[in-house]
């Protein structure tokens, strides 16, 4: 429940309105859309659950007619998802 509220709070981010879609995205948006993809997949269930909520932030970014928007907008957003990631992983180690 903990991961979900979190991702919740990271998507939270994304509540930018949808203006024309932009050609390239910035590199911190790619790697932000891939940490993503990660983070559902060592999530396992709730991953899966919050895969459209996920599509949907991905579609809004790309909506985004300024590329400075979209890289502030990726990198909040990633440096979020990279700690939730780090978080996971280090999960069942012993401490």
């Amino acid at each position: 429940m903990k991961r979900i509220t979190t991702m919740m709070l990271a998507l939270s981010v994304f509540s930018v309105p949808a203006v024309a879609m932009a050609d390239d995205l910035p590199e911190s948006c790619q790697t932000f859309f891939k940490t993503m993809d990660e983070v559902v997949a060592m999530s396992g269930a709730q991953g899966e659950q919050m895969k459209p909520m996920l599509e949907q932030s991905k579609q809004q970014i790309e909506a985004v007619k300024d590329a400075n928007q979209q890289d502030m907008a990726c990198k909040t957003g990633l440096q979020q998802f990279e700690q939730m990631k780090t978080m996971m992983q280090n999960q069942g180690k012993p401490q």
